[in-house]
């Protein structure tokens, strides 16, 4: 099995500057701190996997951090009391409870901005406007869920 697969342009010519690290879906371009990790795999005599297309790829990056985010998402919900982030939203038209009412309220105003960042900053990776981000640092630069209000 290989360690990475080639990336193809969408005009059907594979990209010399981008690869896909299998292992955990990290697309590496040239220039990235881990392309001459790459190439010292290659100089090994390892071969990469046949080229996706590059909207193929491009899915597969939006499928990856979607679920990351959401991850994330559910996380926080989890960390405050809540199953998932959908429950917590539940609770923002229930007026029975004060507090389950603004949680429900906080929570789903952070899930649309969550969201609309991270739609906005995907598209400009997929228009060619902006590196493809390290997980982690995209993640980091979510907007933060405000403190929660003591009881």
């Amino acid at each position: 099995m290989s360690d990475y697969q080639l990336v193809m342009s969408t005009d059907g010519t594979t990209r010399a500057d981008m690869v896909l690290r299998l292992a955990d879906g990290c697309y590496i371009s040239k220039g990235h701190r881990w392309w001459d990790d790459y190439q010292a795999w290659l100089e090994q005599g390892n071969t990469p996997q046949a080229a996706q297309t590059e909207q193929q790829a491009l899915d597969e990056l939006s499928s990856y951090f979607e679920q990351a985010i959401q991850a994330r998402l559910d996380g926080e919900a989890r960390a405050r009391g809540y199953d998932s982030i959908a429950t917590a939203v539940s609770y923002a038209e229930e007026p029975a409870v004060a507090k389950f009412q603004e949680d429900g309220k906080a929570f789903r105003a952070w899930r649309s901005l969550v969201w609309a960042y991270a739609y906005q900053e995907l598209a400009k990776v997929k228009a060619g406007e902006r590196e493809i981000p390290a997980l982690d640092a995209f993640l980091a630069e979510l907007p933060a869920l405000p403190a929660q209000e003591a009881a």
